[in-house]
């Protein structure tokens, strides 16, 4: 039975990574054009920060058939976290 919980667990654990890369990637190419600007912190701490509001900021603006896609990846991860908080759940009784 443990083997069971623990091939479970490593398979929705692996695909809520997987959905979460692939909603990276989605996201990276879709703000790749719009979220390249220089900024003064370029180079500084808060550089990465920046780059992401950017991105999201950027994100708004799209229209929303563009965005579909990366609505459909949020929402498969979502489900499977779900999924994983409902097998935790049933399989520690």
């Amino acid at each position: 039975m443990l083997a069971f919980k623990s091939v479970v667990y490593v398979l929705t654990i692996a695909s809520l990574f997987l959905f979460g890369f692939w909603e990276m990637q989605v996201r990276r190419r879709l703000t790749e054009k719009g979220a390249k600007r220089e900024s003064v912190a370029k180079f500084g701490a808060l550089s990465g920060i920046s780059n992401e509001i950017r991105r999201e900021l950027f994100l708004e603006s799209l229209p929303s058939e563009v965005l579909l896609k990366l609505r459909v990846i949020r929402s498969l991860k979502i489900l499977f976290f779900v999924i994983l908080i409902i097998e935790v759940l049933v399989l520690q009784r």
